[in-house]
């Protein structure tokens, strides 16, 4: 029984069975992550571009980041789960049916976008505010499918 426990601790840490993490900051993107998004509803768009860096996460669109007009910049606070500004965006330890601060987690596991298929990925929907809709993260990735101001984007680029 201790055995089972031991090895049971040693593995625990973040993620569960399919990839998805424990944790709200198990999705959050790498420092000085860039990516681009599509709107879904139309290919030709000007993209949604988002730039991280440490606690400020840049979004813009336009066709390129000088050119882009400025949304953000949002600030970002780890406290009690993922939170931009005012707008809790993951709970602390997102789990399907949780809803919490207006906030659903509605699936974790897989999630196909433009870009691809991420295995480990949270997908919850956002009752208010300009992130309000459905809103996908992957772990290690951060959004992989945001809706902004009522429109819903996918990835189709990062570095």
């Amino acid at each position: 029984m201790l055995t089972t426990l031991a090895l049971l601790a040693a593995c625990g840490g973040s993620g569960g069975g399919d990839g998805s993490g424990e944790w709200a900051t198990d999705y959050l993107p790498e420092d000085g992550r860039y990516s681009e998004y599509g709107w879904a509803g139309v290919p030709s768009a000007q993209p949604l571009m988002l730039l991280v860096e440490g606690d400020t996460w840049d979004l813009r669109s336009g066709s390129t980041w000088n050119e882009a007009q400025q949304l953000g910049p949002f600030t970002l606070s780890t406290e009690d789960g993922l939170w931009l500004d005012d707008t809790l965006l993951l709970p602390e330890r997102p789990e399907p049916g949780l809803v919490e601060g207006g906030v659903e987690v509605t699936t974790m596991g897989a999630r196909e976008v433009y870009y691809g298929t991420f295995q480990g990925t949270v997908t919850v929907e956002i009752e208010g505010g300009d992130f309000a809709g459905e809103n996908v993260f992957a772990v290690g990735h951060g959004p992989i499918a945001l809706t902004h101001l009522g429109v819903h984007w996918e990835l189709v680029y990062y570095e």
